[in-house]
């Protein structure tokens, strides 16, 4: 802390090389990792730029397709096609979540809603946004999200199958929907002053908005309710728990190779001041951060308060600067949405229905009722490797396939879902974080459901 405290600090290392050199962003043992729903929002950027999300320009309450989540099993909601070998499932402890919009279902982390949203958006969104400059995955150049239809279509769009991130490339992600559309990549050294290289992703900077809305409602009704806030700020969150197979460079660490071993942890942040009026497609320093810690359990528990202590450290520094001028509470001003989606799907597929953006009403002075499943509480938490964390002032792009199907160890059962902490615990302090390597040529089965 005596970094962030003393002025005379001796820094040496201004572009925080280290023994390694510049920072390595790069893929397998550099810190990619299987996404799990922290992929959601990307998915997300991938529905806004085809126009399923509407724009607009203040807090939407709903918007999107309407996908139903109305059918359950021994292992939790589920959906299905003619085809596949089996369903794909939400949470065991979830219920059914019925006909819902997009904003309730990034709140709930809503497996079977995300991938119908998949299969309507069909692997070309995923594709393109990938030539349009978001990495994402090994290589970050190109995806193989599965094919029209395939159930492999429907896990990568809410988080396993090709959705594999580093934490650099999660917090651009982020920093795209935080900027209103712009994708930023700065150079390896982490140096302020070289400019960063920056593509526009969505088409207009009101596509953005419906994004933060429901990633706000993550957080004050969702999945990361009960993350504890540093005071003062705003936060706009996606919780992440993504189930992966042991590889070699994990064997090290303890992770069962090609077992089911415990999840990865994530979390993806955006934060602002509190007075700033909420959902705004452009608001001043905003900051992003995103936390993987490496077989660390549920997202909500292990890497979200470790990003909260990330927003503390950061507002601490002086990085988020209050607005003189705002009002804390003030209505929203009247009007409608700047545009909203035509009905049905791309591309001349069966219609969907298609909720244009309905607008909320203005900040309550207390938080809005829990929208999310029950929580239960949480077996207790083994020690976790420390986080990764990636830290942006503004601005994410995909990569390859996820295995399916070789023979390996069954699947482990899915701990409950839990109530996210009513306190922050601090975050492990182990000092390596355990590697990724990539797929093996042979494909693995998939995964038990995603806890998101």
């Amino acid at each position: 802390m005596r970094r962030l405290t003393d002025p005379d600090f001796p820094v040496k290392d201004k572009k925080f090389t280290g023994v390694y050199g510049p920072w390595r962003d790069k893929t397998g043992v550099y810190g990619v990792f299987q996404a799990g729903s922290v992929a959601k929002v990307i998915t997300s950027l991938a529905a806004a730029r085809a126009g399923l999300l509407g724009s607009a320009s203040q807090r939407v309450a709903k918007t999107g397709p309407i996908f139903g989540c109305t059918q359950r099993d021994g292992q939790g909601p589920f959906f299905t096609k003619p085809g596949w070998y089996k369903p794909i499932h939400d949470h065991p402890e979830d219920p059914i979540h019925g006909h819902i919009d997009y904003i309730k279902a990034l709140a709930v982390s809503c497996n079977v809603y995300f991938g119908q949203l998949g299969l309507a958006l069909g692997p070309d969104a995923f594709i393109n946004l990938v030539k349009d400059g978001v990495e994402i995955g090994w290589n970050g150049k190109v995806i193989s999200p599965g094919k029209a239809g395939s159930r492999e279509l429907a896990e990568t769009a809410f988080g396993q199958a090709a959705a594999l991130v580093s934490v650099s490339q999660l917090a651009r992600v982020g920093g795209t929907v935080a900027s209103g559309g712009i994708y930023r990549k700065c150079g390896p050294g982490m140096e302020l002053g070289p400019p960063c290289e920056e593509r526009k992703i969505l088409a207009e900077p009101g596509l953005a908005v419906p994004i933060l809305s429901g990633m706000e409602q993550v957080v004050q009704a969702g999945t990361a309710r009960g993350l504890q806030k540093p005071s003062g700020m705003r936060i706009y969150g996606k919780t992440g728990t993504a189930d992966a197979i042991g590889t070699k460079d994990e064997i090290v660490f303890g992770v069962p190779y090609n077992e089911w071993g415990p999840p990865n942890s994530w979390f993806l942040g955006i934060a602002e001041d509190e007075h700033a009026e909420p959902d705004q497609a452009h608001t001043p320093h905003r900051i992003v951060t995103a936390v993987v810690v490496p077989r660390g359990g549920l997202g909500a528990r292990v890497s979200g308060p470790a990003a909260m202590e990330v927003l503390a450290a950061v507002q601490s520094l002086g990085y988020i600067t209050p607005k003189a001028a705002a009002q804390p509470g003030a209505p929203a001003a009247p009007g409608a949405p700047t545009g909203s989606p035509g009905p049905g799907a791309p591309g001349g597929k069966a219609p969907i229905t298609v909720v244009s953006p309905v607008l909320a009403t203005p900040p309550p002075s207390v938080r809005p009722p829990v929208a999310a499943s029950p929580g239960v509480p949480a077996p207790g938490a083994s020690p976790a490797p420390r986080p990764s964390s990636a830290v942006s002032p503004a601005p994410a792009r995909p990569s390859a396939a996820a295995p399916s199907g070789a023979s390996v160890s069954p699947a482990p059962t899915v701990s409950p879902r839990p109530a996210p902490p009513a306190t922050t615990p601090r975050p492990p302090a182990a000092t390596t974080t355990p590697r990724a390597s990539p797929p093996a040529a042979t494909a693995s089965p998939s995964p038990p459901a995603q806890v998101p």
